[in-house]
């Protein structure tokens, strides 16, 4: 997440700046790229999830949102999904809870924390449905 905030931060400001020596519709051009950008870096950090596994109790830390803590015991169904990106696989993990809550976490959120939660979800719900 670090990398394409950086990108996406890089972008903007390069936009801006050019944005600033522009006339026309150069300028608005960039203008609209300069707004574009500044969602962009917007919806990353806003979607992004900081995960907690202690025992049987997930915390899921996400900006601009509270702070979710339920037990792993609560969820009675799970998915995994694989996403082949150039040559990279992405995983995500679909959980589906009692109060027919659906939390959706990828890899890139927390590394260690989603392969702890996988291997969990393995052992303890061994049904999952792998798409």
């Amino acid at each position: 997440m670090a990398i394409r905030l950086f990108f996406l931060i890089l972008f903007t400001a390069t936009t801006i700046f050019l944005a600033s020596f522009r006339t026309g519709v150069s300028q608005i051009l960039l203008v609209l790229l300069s707004v574009f950008g500044l969602a962009s870096v917007f919806e990353t950090i806003r979607t992004f999830k900081k995960l907690e596994l202690n025992g049987d109790v997930l915390t899921l830390r996400q900006s601009f949102s509270r702070t979710q803590s339920f037990r792993l015991k609560q969820i009675s169904d799970w998915s995994e999904h694989n996403f082949y990106i150039r040559g990279k696989v992405k995983k995500s993990l679909v959980l589906f809870l009692h109060d027919d809550q659906r939390i959706e976490i990828a890899i890139y959120d927390d590394i260690k924390e989603f392969e702890k939660l996988e291997q969990y979800l393995k052992a303890s719900l061994p049904k999952a449905k792998s798409i």
